[in-house]
């Protein structure tokens, strides 16, 4: 039996990917899993009750997290065996190899050099992708959420020819899809309003002020944000200021076992994402997947990865101008139109963890590829 280690800068409990991660792992009888994240709450599924946690505090001061998380994680991996090392992001590659026996897989998901935070911050980018660099030597396989991404991770490091790359699509797994009405109950909203969802980490380039300024002149919609994130305060603040406390409404993170209910409460899905960094340019996110597998039509900025899917599948429309309230609008009224559980069943068929396009089992051909 094996011993497999997933190490992640976050918690456990609302990461789709980790969680989808782990339960393909478990599944087979040749693997022993544990898991190194952020102290959280524990996972209300029998099926995670077979993993080792080990569950961190780590310092919130900026950068000094990072070596805190390094150190804390580095001690773990001396005591500890493992077989394979998946490291679930960037800031966990540094204290991942331990040994030449161990395999070593990336998890890039994301061009995290090019994210949105970097954008004015040159010399942060600059140490992120000279970080990168230097660890990628020690990696054995790269799993990228694009063919984009791949791309863009085999021309910017060349110099590493040795490194095999597969994409494991964000897919959420499968749930079965029942319109619900929590979140009208929740914040006391009338019915004749159409709810639009952002889901996800709060903070810039998300879209999440665009969705905030479009309500402000748009109340015959409201907007429900669910998530955390370095921005949800000044968001919070603003429509504090602007006073549109009774449309704009906050929610915390939830574990992502219960995410999908509010989901499904929900009539439009929002991701407007930045185009001004590369690393939006190129997203996949879960949210996508995870709005239309409960029936909501989303509303996309023009991102090459999302517009594919949109001009393949009938499941929303794209905005060229993000500026342009009129154009949001007209899209609105046209995707509120597309049925439900039409959408929930091109996910079902198409964009599913362990689906026909069997994400699941590329993952598993990583893990037991020598």
């Amino acid at each position: 039996m094996k011993n497999i280690v997933i190490i992640f800068l976050g918690k456990f409990s609302s990461d789709a990917r980790c969680q989808n991660m782990a339960s393909s792992i478990l599944k087979s009888t040749n693997y022993k899993l544990s898991i190194i994240c952020l102290n959280d709450q524990k996972v209300d599924n029998q099926i995670f009750n077979k993993i080792n946690f080990y569950y961190l505090n780590i310092s919130k001061i900026k950068f000094y997290k990072y070596y805190n998380f390094y150190k804390k994680t580095k001690k773990i991996l001396k005591k500890a065996r493992f077989d394979i090392v998946i490291a679930g992001d960037l800031y966990s590659l540094a204290s991942c190899k331990s040994n030449k026996n161990q395999k070593l897989i990336y998890d890039c998901r994301e061009i995290y050099t090019e994210l949105e935070a970097h954008i004015n911050k040159p010399f942060y980018k600059f140490l992120w992708k000279c970080y990168e660099k230097y660890y990628l030597k020690f990696v054995d396989k790269v799993m990228v959420t694009a063919t984009s991404d791949q791309l863009f991770m085999q021309k910017n490091y060349s110099n590493h020819s040795h490194l095999s790359y597969r994409t494991i699509y964000n897919y959420p797994k499968y749930e079965k899809y029942t319109k619900k009405n929590l979140l009208h109950k929740k914040f006391k909203i009338n019915q004749k309003f159409k709810i639009i969802l952002y889901q996800g980490v709060i903070q810039s380039g998300r879209g999440i002020l665009k969705l905030i300024e479009f309500i402000n002149q748009n109340q015959e919609y409201k907007a429900v944000i669910i998530g955390d994130g370095n921005q949800k305060l000044n968001y919070i603040k603003h429509v504090k200021i602007n006073n549109d406390e009774s449309n704009i409404f906050f929610m915390n993170a939830v574990p992502y076992d219960d995410l999908f209910q509010y989901t499904a409460s929900a009539d439009v899905g929002w991701l407007m994402l930045s185009k001004q960094s590369v690393s939006n340019q190129f997203a996949l996110p879960n949210k996508l997947f995870e709005y239309i597998l409960m029936g909501l039509p989303i509303i996309s900025s023009n991102i090459n990865n999302i517009k594919k899917i949109v001009d393949d599948f009938p499941i929303g429309v794209i905005i060229n101008n993000e500026d342009d309230f009129s154009e949001i609008k007209q899209g609105l009224d046209l995707i509120l139109k597309l049925n439900s559980d039409a959408l929930h069943n091109i996910a079902k068929n198409n964009f599913v963890w362990g689906g026909k396009n069997n994400v699941e089992a590329d993952f598993l051909k990583i893990i037991d590829a020598k």
